[in-house]
């Protein structure tokens, strides 16, 4: 279960502890050439501190050493009956955790291992999870929000107040767009026009790529650019009644309230994007322009986003094509 001590360049390599290397990795994705989302940063050090939490729970240390093949099975057994303690959510457990997070918390623990631990910093002759196999589970279907609850969504901010006026342009902006949670929270006053709906943004890997606004949403961000409270320095597209420029904290409070006072359980940031693909599917779009449209590199995510609408299409097309 252990490593063999000649895996280490350095024989001290091993009692290194997992925290230390979890900040340098934090850094290094920040700061690199090519800089990490902050969204990416987020996903890898959380990956990283629910494993060290699963050493935890078993009296192991957090040191390099306990990454072995073993621990990161034992630590999805953690994961799948619910057993880890949750810093985030303030609970002594945390609920279990559903098959796609948990491959997406391998994924980064592997390149975690490999990438920087083995490859960047030299500190094993070899990549310490090459055993553990990457884990693909089939995504769960994510049905997009239908007509009539986007109307109930954008119908429900039905006063002149600030953050009703904000908060309408906010959702009305991803519902429009697809695009990310950050894409749109970090967008400044100078990369929108209100009147052509033209927008600039920053995606994944620092790509800086061009949406447009359909009408609805425009005449909703003028409406909120009309009233936009802002101090001098704050360039912030999205800003608080306060003139602050609206953090990841208050745009995930817009969501909270969005659930509570829309009564839809599923009108989140990203089930949006789905939204959107399975929209613009629908329509009859091609799909290399709706690959481009989100922003992919690949069709991958396309036939993740896109898998319902277009098996439910194939089906209601089947009486067209059958032999009888």
């Amino acid at each position: 279960m252990r490593h063999p001590p000649a895996i280490w360049t350095e024989p001290s390599n091993c009692s290194y502890p997992l925290s230390a290397l979890r900040a340098a990795y934090e850094e290094h994705l920040a700061g690199r050439g090519q800089p990490a989302s902050p969204a990416t940063i987020r996903k890898y050090k959380n990956a990283i501190q629910s494993f060290e939490r699963s050493l935890q729970l078993h009296g192991e240390a957090s040191v390099l050493e306990n990454l072995t093949p073993f621990a990161v099975e034992r630590w999805f057994a953690d994961l799948r009956t619910g057993r880890l303690p949750s810093a985030r959510l303030g609970r002594t457990k945390a609920p279990p955790a559903k098959e796609d997070t948990i491959a997406s918390l391998m994924a980064a623990l592997k390149a975690f291992s490999r990438k920087y631990v083995y490859h960047h910093l030299e500190m094993s002759r070899r990549d310490l999870l090459e055993r553990v196999e990457r884990y693909s589970p089939i995504p769960p279907v994510k049905v997009g929000l239908n007509q009539d609850q986007i109307e109930q969504v954008l119908g429900c901010y039905n006063s002149n107040g600030y953050e009703d006026v904000r908060d309408r342009a906010l959702i009305a902006f991803y519902a429009a767009t697809g695009l990310r949670f950050w894409e749109v929270m970090r967008l400044e006053v100078a990369a929108v026009d209100p009147y052509t709906g033209w927008v600039k943004t920053i995606g994944k890997g620092q790509r800086e790529r061009q949406v447009r606004l359909g009408e609805r949403a425009r005449k909703y961000l003028r409406a909120y650019l009309r009233i936009r409270i802002a101090d001098r320095a704050v360039d912030a597209l999205w800003t608080s009644r306060y003139g602050k420029a609206l953090t990841y904290a208050g745009g995930q409070d817009v969501f909270r309230r969005l659930k509570r006072r829309s009564g839809i359980d599923i009108a989140n940031c990203h089930r949006f994007r789905h939204t959107w693909t399975q929209t613009a599917l629908r329509k009859g779009a091609e799909r290399g322009l709706v690959q481009d449209a989100m922003g992919w590199q690949s069709d991958a995510m396309l036939r993740r986003y896109g898998g319902w609408v277009r098996s439910q299409m194939a089906a209601e097309a089947m009486p067209r094509y059958a032999p009888i």
